[in-house]
């Protein structure tokens, strides 16, 4: 009886609806199988992810393949999580969205930190005046560092190349 009781109490005090939807959250990442890293998820959802993360396959197509799959019968939870963007493909439009806060915190940085170099700029004929200014911009030596330390099969593929 006691326990009925603690029950009925702790399921009243859940908390507003943000604090709801927190733990939610939290109660999907600790799922097994929830996370998107390679240890908890299939081949075909490691491979799906990667193709939209390198800009081979959209976030509207990655839904509507993890669907197909699930359709014949894919038990994997990351595939059936991704069958479920935008809203289980009825907002196509929102399936980007919807990856991109099932990733969120996973996602590392995927470029090296932004320079921000000075730059002479006159603002017009009738002003005289150099002002400077700073942009930002990504060097390539840097660039290409970060692709070479983090994404070495990448970097084989697109900078290397075929050759051996």
């Amino acid at each position: 009886m006691a326990s009925s009781l603690e029950a009925d109490i702790v399921q009243h005090r859940r908390g507003g609806r943000h604090q709801r939807r927190a733990q939610a959250d939290e109660a999907a990442r600790t799922l097994p199988g929830a996370l998107p890293d390679e240890a908890s998820q299939g081949h075909l959802a490691k491979a799906l992810l990667q193709l939209w993360a390198w800009g081979d396959l959209s976030a509207r197509k990655l839904q509507t393949l993890a669907a197909c799959s699930k359709a014949d019968g894919s038990r994997c939870p990351a595939l059936l999580k991704l069958a479920t963007l935008g809203k289980s493909g009825k907002h196509p439009q929102n399936c980007q969205r919807d990856l991109l806060h099932w990733l969120g915190t996973y996602m590392e940085p995927a470029m090296p930190e932004v320079y921000k170099a000075p730059v002479p700029l006159v603002l017009s004929k009738h002003r005289q005046g150099v002002h400077t200014l700073e942009l930002p911009f990504l060097p390539l030596h840097r660039t290409f560092s970060h692709i070479f330390h983090h994404f070495p099969a990448q970097w084989r593929q697109f900078i290397v190349g075929g050759g051996r």
